[in-house]
């Protein structure tokens, strides 16, 4: 078929075709009389068909696959007299279903290939053209099919949801952001060797937006629970080309092979950014049925599973990470001068209009902006574009870092871009066109440069759609500071996610794994800082706590309220692991652990089986007649810290978050998590908003009605009030109180570790 100066082979021999239900094998094509020559049969049975029945080339993306159509314009068949008329997704929903409903082993599904947009598929498998609803009519913008395409991938995973109702699993590979149907997505073969994933850049797949699939984060907070989403890295990001003949063949079975530490490692860390599921496997071709490996960062090197435990907060950019100058001029939009480095252009001849001025006004940056108001658009973005005179130099394979202040009067794409500044007007960098909301919002955008110049120009495009736009301190820098840390009760995951090696201050001591798979790494140091190469992550232990000297002696007959100065192994955390062998007797009868609850104002016995944790305060007695000594189990560590703008520690602050109450005051029952003392007026209070946002000491918080500046703490029979330069003890258990006036106001605690 022909198409101006295009010409598209509907059907090649080697084909495999659709008529109605039966499929065909093309053997050859005869254009001049538009015949066909087929084997019959192909798969399933031959059968007649009238004259004129359409046919169409299937499409295969996986060899010795056929790829089906859930598009909204795919045939409509009657399978079922019973149901009556269907298409193929409403057919394959409810098969699906009924097989998940019939079965109790069945905990839900896996929808693979749930990707939107599948026009990708021209040049990406054997399509050369897409005939969705075998039509044999020529389409050459399948912006139509795509839509039909993603409305019915949503219609499909409706459809099983409601039929499975809230109870079942549907996860996605993928998939398209249906954040209210899914329990989450796999990224699948990320992190690349480049880092990037096959979507987006490492920023964008796990901090940004991937336009209609979403980022890591954004399925973390939005795909319903249970939330499976999964980081799935591959040793090799090979696939089969659709004509080859499928080979399932993995080296890992030669005692030779030894995988690529570096890339699972910066998988698995990625991965620990925030609280989604991680794989490691060879290849997309057989998955873990050929090669599965086990590293010395599951299990802390054979020390025992789950040694990281529970996350203290939220990944976090470790302090130090600079950039280099902007190279936009007048970016902060403060005056017609800074205007004037800019040049704005609509083309008119084309139906676009726009305006661009400044906006006088308070901005998060400054008291003016840019604004653009784009009164005529026809859905091209460079249509409509604000470019920078001043050449801008990029580096081939550098990070740059994209970042902005924006709003608009309705939510809208943005799209941003670097190229040469004339004939072949070739892009060198560009970014997924972010979101704009109708608040001020910070924008950070990090890419790397696909070749280098000293004379491109940075643009911003508008044409999408209509409506206006306020920019504002506009900035380029080589670099990126996309270096994360998150930290554990039992220690920290950090990722270099930059194209550049880094070294990162700790913020105090840490150890390395001992382990034996990449001993280069992994060799059981002490550091203060570590140095990663690019794209590459590492996981990293607390100092031992010195268990002969971090113990209490505890009076028969007496309650004490204590704490634990130290992290228990992941697997000795129970009453009886961390006390039952200190504490002679019958617990319940001889010696009993109550902790506080703040949401009912209650004490709680927790059993042998409770589990101790640090911050906590506890009530502990015993009837011995002789004094005990408290200890830690083997293997304890000391308590690992976050380091935080506003802790006055320089190798950070424990944090404790702490409960209110409406319109009473509320006790807190803590727990001193550290061996050493501390002075209570190193202690500082934050709060989610208002006057202590930033930090502010226990006087501060006590002026501004939020804490009581002075804690109580019971010990030898009696209440200790502890204030000013008083100091906190090891073991030590005390009572806070949260004030009234600050009801409703979410706070915590900062105790620093000196």
């Amino acid at each position: 078929m022909t198409e101006g100066d295009n010409t598209y082979a509907l059907f090649v021999p080697g084909d495999t075709a659709l008529i109605e239900g039966e499929s065909v094998e093309v053997e050859a094509v005869d254009e001049a009389t538009k015949t066909l020559t087929v084997t019959r049969g192909h798969i399933r049975p031959a059968s007649s068909h009238a004259a004129g029945t359409r046919i169409a080339a299937h499409i295969t993306f996986w060899p010795k696959s056929w790829l089906l159509n859930l598009s909204t314009r795919s045939s409509i068949a009657i399978l079922d007299p019973a149901i009556g008329p269907e298409r193929w997704g409403d057919f394959n929903a409810r098969f699906g279903a009924d097989i998940v409903q019939s079965n109790s082993a069945w905990d839900g599904l896996l929808i693979d290939r749930a990707d939107p947009d599948q026009s990708w598929l021209i040049g990406g498998s054997t399509a050369r053209t897409i005939d969705p609803d075998q039509s044999n009519r020529l389409i050459t913008d399948y912006s139509d099919f795509d839509n039909t395409w993603n409305t019915g991938l949503r219609n499909y995973q409706q459809n099983i949801r409601q039929r499975l109702g809230s109870g079942k699993i549907l996860f996605t590979n993928w998939g398209i952001e249906n954040y209210d149907i899914i329990n989450g997505n796999n990224y699948e073969g990320f992190p690349r060797e480049e880092g990037s994933s096959y979507q987006a850049s490492w920023h964008e797949t796990v901090w940004g937006s991937i336009p209609n699939i979403g980022s890591y984060a954004q399925w973390m907070d939005n795909g319903i629970k249970p939330n499976l989403t999964m980081v799935e890295t591959y040793e090799d990001n090979s696939s089969p080309d659709p004509d080859d003949e499928p080979t399932y063949t993995s080296p890992c079975a030669s005692p030779d092979f030894v995988p690529n530490y570096r890339k699972m490692r910066f998988g698995l860390t990625t991965a620990l950014l925030n609280d989604g599921y991680f794989s490691w496997e060879y290849s997309t071709a057989g998955h873990g049925a050929l090669c599965l490996k086990w590293f010395d960062e599951y299990d802390n090197a054979g020390q025992g599973r789950g040694y990281l435990g529970q996350p203290l907060g939220s990944a976090y950019q470790p302090f130090g990470m600079t950039f280099g100058d902007n190279q936009l001029l007048g970016g902060t939009f403060e005056n017609e001068a800074e205007l004037g480095h800019w040049r704005f252009w609509a083309d008119t001849d084309s139906g676009y209009a726009a305006t661009v001025s400044l906006a006088v006004g308070a901005t998060p940056s400054g008291t003016q902006s840019a604004r653009i108001n784009v009164t005529q658009a026809a859905g091209v973005d460079w249509q409509i574009a604000l470019t920078t005179h001043a050449p801008v130099t990029l580096i081939k394979d550098k990070d740059y870092t994209l970042s902005f202040w924006a709003k608009a009067d309705r939510q809208r794409p943005l799209s941003l871009w670097v190229q040469l500044s004339q004939s072949p007007w070739t892009n060198y960098l560009s970014a997924n066109a972010p979101q704009l909301s109708t608040e001020w919002q910070h924008y950070e955008l990090i890419t790397r440069a696909t070749g280098s110049s000293t004379q491109a120009e940075f643009s911003l495009g508008l044409g999408q759609t209509e409506g206006t736009v306020w920019i504002d301190d506009i900035r380029l820098q080589e670099g990126s500071r996309d270096v994360w840390r998150r930290d554990f009760a039992g220690g920290t995951a950090i990722v270099n996610a930059t194209n550049e090696t880094k070294t990162i201050d700790l913020s105090g001591t840490l150890r390395k794994i001992n382990g034996s798979q990449d001993p280069g790494v992994n060799d059981g140091s002490r550091i203060t800082e570590v140095t990663l190469q690019p794209l590459d992550g590492v996981v990293l232990l607390p100092e031992r706590c010195d268990t002969a000297t971090s113990v209490l002696n505890l009076e028969s007959g007496q309650w004490q309220q204590i704490s634990l100065p130290c992290t228990p192994p992941v697997n000795a955390r129970t009453v009886q692991a961390v006390f039952g062998d200190d504490l002679n007797g019958v617990y319940g009868t001889d010696w009993a652990v109550y902790s506080y609850g703040s949401a009912n104002n209650t004490y709680k016995d927790l059993g042998l089986n409770g589990v101790l944790a640090q911050g906590v305060g506890y009530w502990v007695i015993h009837h011995n007649g002789t004094p005990a000594t408290l200890d830690f189990p083997v293997g304890s560590t000391q308590t690992m810290l976050t380091p935080a703008n506003q802790c006055v520690g320089d190798e950070g602050c424990y944090r404790i978050p702490l409960a209110t109450q409406s319109g009473q005051v509320q006790w807190n029952m803590l727990g001193f998590p550290f061996m050493n003392d501390v002075a209570l007026d190193r202690l500082g209070v934050v709060t989610n908003g208002g006057p202590c946002a930033e930090g502010c000491s226990l006087d501060q918080a006590k002026v501004e009605g939020i804490v009581e500046n002075r804690f109580w703490h019971y010990g030898d029979g009696v209440y200790e009030v502890i204030e000013g330069r008083g100091l906190l003890h090891s073991w030590d258990g005390f009572w806070i109180a949260v004030l009234a006036a600050r009801d409703g106001v979410e706070l915590r605690l900062e105790i620093p570790v000196e």
